[in-house]
């Protein structure tokens, strides 16, 4: 997803794929958000095309503050941010409903800068109010408990899809093999299938008979030398 909107929005946020990916891991081990969470902030803000290599760097991070600090996701949270830096005179209003209070200065500054064309001083503002208010909010939550352990969480996903995608291969030779005996399976009469699942009953059923059997062969086997011995 990030790839494809880089493409269609031409790369106007500055930044690399190699680069959203380091950040969004990086992320994840200082934050309560997955890399998966953060990714799809980052996708969610490169949509906004008035958001420059200048903003954009920052931009997920104070999302992702964002999103801690009033009770939101990390996507809906960068689509607030990403519609009030992309329309910074419509942002404050936006930003104002969910706390984020800048001052009617501020709002008189924006909208002097936006009257000039200068999107990167209005949208300074806004990031500068958000560093005041809540910045570090993300931060600080990853390093409670709670943050540890939802960090902790996080890395066993990762080792899940890392041993998942190792799988994959496997599993797809497998379904290839397995595939041509299901067709016949499904293919053959009630009688067939029926005595097919009988014996994979009995042969269930005789696997942990099997294993006993031999356990107790194995031991009788161990013990046979001790008891020539005594006797």
């Amino acid at each position: 997803d990030l790839e494809a909107v880089l493409k269609s929005t031409g790369g106007v946020a500055g930044v690399t794929l190699e680069e959203l990916t380091k950040n969004a891991a990086a992320l994840q081990k200082v934050t309560k958000f997955s890399d998966e969470a953060v990714m799809s902030a980052q996708g969610m803000l490169l949509t906004f095309t008035n958001i420059g290599k200048d903003v954009f760097p920052d931009a997920t991070m104070a999302a992702l503050d964002m999103a801690e600090k009033f009770g939101m996701d990390a996507s809906q949270a960068a689509i607030t941010l990403g519609k009030a830096l992309n329309d910074p005179i419509s942002g404050v209003t936006a930003l104002r409903r969910i706390g984020v209070m800048l001052t009617d200065e501020q709002q008189a500054q924006i909208e002097s800068f936006m009257a000039v064309g200068d999107v990167a001083s209005a949208q300074a503002i806004i990031m500068n109010e958000l560093a005041v208010e809540i910045g570090g909010v993300a931060e600080a939550a990853g390093a409670t408990t709670q943050g540890q352990f939802e960090q902790f969480k996080n890395q066993l996903d990762d080792m899940k899809e890392t041993i998942g995608v190792a799988l994959i291969p496997v599993l797809i030779r497998l379904m290839e093999a397995i595939t041509p005996l299901i067709e016949k399976f499904a293919s053959a009469t009630p009688a067939t299938q029926n005595t097919i699942i009988a014996l994979a009953g009995i042969a269930a059923a005789a696997g942990p008979v099997t294993t006993v059997i031999g356990g107790i062969t194995s031991a009788v086997g161990m013990l046979t030398p001790a008891l020539t011995t005594l006797f």
